[in-house]
């Protein structure tokens, strides 16, 4: 696995946990909105990365 599909992998992850925290029925918005911030994060992270470095 490279470095792009563990970033994607990563924000997938971030992503279902902060909607779960999102959409459960006491919700959590702080840590949800942290979770998704980190989400938006990864996928910059990811489609900024250049392979070409080593």
């Amino acid at each position: 696995m490279n470095r792009k599909q563990s970033y994607l992998l990563n924000a997938g992850l971030f992503f279902v946990a902060g909607m779960i925290l999102f959409l459960r029925p006491n919700r959590d918005l702080a840590m949800g909105g942290i979770s998704l911030s980190l989400a938006v994060a990864t996928l910059v992270l990811a489609f900024r990365d250049d392979q070409t470095k080593p």
